[in-house]
């Protein structure tokens, strides 16, 4: 990708939706411009935060969240072709960035305590905030940033609103389909909602690899990978307002999915088939949560918050692996994964006003459970024997937090918030008899200073943590990690991850035309960063390896063309430029994160003809390649520019009719990868790989109605 000519672009467009603004300030809308808070970029010296509706989302039709989030500045992801499942902030791995629902921790797979986002319907998404620097009141950990999903509620007008949808796959000729429901009333001073969603999900992905070994044989892969599955999704709240300041509110959550995904592989050599092998996979996760909250007002000054949690997730799947003899599967392989995973909190706070100042104190606390339950079997003349793996064990971890924040006005122009937030964390690992305990001090500053009406700038200074993968710290033997043949053993003295971060920030909104413009540079300095080191031929320990910096400059800025005379006609962009340097455990030679691309591109354009209802818009994405240097291994990953064109069309008091073109110019992901039979610093390549995976293009036609909506 050509950085320069994308910054120029990028300096004269913006992305769509975008909003500086403090939580419930109100937001205009309108279907060609950027919404821009009436009360611009808050007032209060709170944490940066940018916040997105339904109407930046709504447009492009995503199925899931992670089709909303990989349109947002500075995010990107490394899955697989025409997937988008671990958002990455500022370009480092998912577990850097802290995924919250409706402000709860959410348990979910991973033992690196991320979230699978892509299970996540859109259709329950009210609006997606993310917060580049936590304030004392959130949890620490996220050294990249925070993503907020806040599912729909029951503010707002009354009514029900219905979504259907019908999806085409081009590359196998495939039809899904998709439905959704939100149904929001009010009697009185209770309100209530219900949000429903079901709707299948199918990727089908063709793969072309050309493999050459270390003795310069050339081998030809064949793959065909299927991914079928159904997402069922609920949410309920209900809010109580007492007319005297109290309020009481409840929540329910519900995510089901299912995933059926069937991978085959043919390999030739010389035109001649010599081995066709299959992984079958087979995959149910659920999610429920509750949530309850109360407030009220203390004296005259003061308001005291209350609230409970509890989130639950629980995973069952089988991998078969193996091969086809004579037509015949042949199973050589079995993984199954029946983990589960609990999370109970309590959090109480206490906020009043002395002069200029807000001052507020809480606690939290929360007790989670997991039980990992990941197994390997291997068939051997018929028989099954399992491999020990370190994969099952349980897991409790005991938070105990507190924190104090003082906002000061200090006057119209200068505001600055000072907080100080205690993490104390025990945690329990029965099946090695061990326990392990310690506290942290995380502080922050933030501070705003409104130049003018339409300009603010901002500075923030926090400091926060990523904890360590579940597995990484149990001590046991993991075979065939990271490779075959190789064994990798855990470490229950593993510490956490710190950084300290810097934000700086300019803001700028144009009242006359409605657009915005925002600059945003930042800087992670981290220790105790957490590698996989060799400590002996095929032997690795996960342990603590010194520091790494993060750093670079976010840019978005959207408007209108009024000044030219197209007032109908707005372009949205933003760019993200990243870097970051760390000291390679295995060369000791400086490098990249891994995985982290240098730029992140967005750029689209709206057009609407007032008077028909008749809208059209684009969308490019393109992300810079991710490099990749581990222990046995180094790649290299390009997944190519990604278009999309919607029309869309609005008749009667609420009936839109969308169509969704993905994938316009059926790029593909490709991978460059060179793997060793030991680290790569001390031989040739054991086999080189230049591999191609496709998922063609899509198509989805969707019919939105609101049936009934009054105050």
């Amino acid at each position: 990708m050509k950085t320069p000519v994308w910054i120029i672009i990028c300096l004269f467009a913006g992305h769509q939706g975008l909003s500086y603004q403090e939580e419930g300030a109100p937001v205009r809308e309108s279907m060609t411009v950027v919404y821009t808070p009436e009360d611009f970029a808050g007032r209060d010296g709170s944490a940066p935060k940018l916040v997105y509706d339904q109407r930046f989302f709504e447009r492009f039709q995503p199925q899931s969240v992670g089709d909303i989030l990989k349109r947002i500045p500075g995010i990107s992801g490394s899955a697989d072709a025409g997937e988008f499942d671990r958002p990455q902030m500022r370009g480092i791995g998912p577990q850097y960035t802290r995924i919250l629902i409706d402000g709860l921790r959410v348990p979910g797979a991973g033992n690196d305590r991320t979230l699978v986002i892509d299970r996540i319907p859109a259709h329950l998404v009210k609006r997606i905030e993310v917060i580049r620097a936590p304030e004392a009141g959130g949890d620490a950990q996220g050294i990249a940033g925070t993503i907020n999903i806040v599912l729909k509620d029951s503010a707002g007008e009354s009514g029900f609103d219905l979504l259907l949808g019908h999806a085409y796959s081009d590359q196998d000729q495939k039809h899904r389909g998709r439905t959704g429901m939100n149904w929001r009333d009010r009697r009185g001073n209770v309100s209530y909602s219900i949000t429903g969603s079901a709707q299948q999900r199918h990727n089908p992905k063709s793969q072309l690899t050309d493999i050459v070994d270390g003795e310069g044989t050339e081998i030809f892969k064949d793959e065909t990978n299927i991914l079928d599955g159904r997402d069922t999704a609920l949410n309920t709240d209900l809010n109580i307002d007492s007319g005297n300041g109290a309020a009481f509110s409840g929540a329910l959550s519900y995510l089901a999915d299912e995933r059926k995904e069937d991978e085959t592989a043919i390999f030739s050599e010389a035109g001649e088939v010599q081995e066709e092998i299959f992984d079958f996979g087979d995959t149910s996760r659920e999610n429920w949560g509750a949530r309850l909250a109360y407030r009220r007002p203390v004296s005259d000054f003061g308001e005291l918050r209350l609230s409970a949690g509890h989130n639950a997730f629980s995973i069952d799947s089988r991998l078969d692996i193996g091969v086809f003899e004579d037509g015949e599967a042949v199973q050589e392989e079995l993984e199954t994964d029946r983990t589960e995973d609990r999370e109970t909190g309590l959090k109480a706070a206490f906020a009043f006003v002395r002069g200029n100042h807000r001052i507020e104190t809480g606690i939290d606390l929360a007790q989670r459970k997991r039980d990992a339950d990941f197994r390997l079997f291997e068939f051997e003349d018929g028989e099954m024997e399992e491999v020990e793996l370190g994969g099952v064990f349980r897991i409790e971890e005991r938070r105990r937090d507190a924190y104090l924040k003082d906002t000061w006005q200090i006057d119209d122009r200068h505001h600055l918030q000072l907080g100080l937030r205690y993490e104390f964390t025990e945690t329990d690992m029965p099946d090695a008899n061990l326990r392990r305990d310690g506290g942290e001090f995380y502080p922050s500053l933030h501070y705003g200073f409104m130049q003018s009406e339409n300009n603010r700038f901002r500075l923030s200074i926090t400091r926060t943590t990523k904890r360590p993968d579940f597995m990484d710290l149990q001590p046991f033997q993991q075979r065939d990690t990271p490779f075959d043949d190789q064994v990798t053993l855990g470490n229950p003295d593993l510490k956490a991850e710190m950084a300290w971060g810097i934000d700086l920030g300019y803001e700028r909104s144009f009242s006359g035309q409605e657009g915005t413009f925002g600059l945003n540079f930042f800087e992670r300095h981290i220790s105790d960063r957490v590698e996989t080191v060799g400590i002996g031929e095929d032997i690795f320990q996960i342990r603590n390896a010194g520091d790494g910096k993060v750093y670079g400059l976010e840019f978005d800025f959207g408007m209108p063309l009024t000044g030219i005379g197209l007032p109908n006609l707005s372009l949205f962009a933003n760019l993200t430029l990243q870097d970051s340097e760390l000291t390679d455990a295995l060369t000791g030679e400086r490098r990249p994160f891994n995985l982290q691309p240098e730029t992140v591109v967005n750029l689209s354009l709206l057009h609407s003809f007032p008077g028909s209802g008749f809208s059209y818009g684009v969308n490019w994405l393109e992300q810079s390649d991710f490099i990749e240097d581990l222990t046995t291994e180094k790649g290299v990953i390009d997944y190519g520019p990604h278009l999309e064109l919607v029309l869309e069309k609005r008749w009667g008091n609420g009936w839109v009719l969308s169509f969704l073109a993905r994938n316009l110019l059926d790029s593909a992901k490709r991978v460059y990868l060179e793997e060793y039979e030991g680290r790569w610093t001390e031989e040739d390549p054991a086999q080189i790989l230049d591999e191609r995976e496709y998922s063609g293009r899509s198509f989805l036609l969707t019919l939105k109605a609101v049936l009934g909506r009054h105050q």
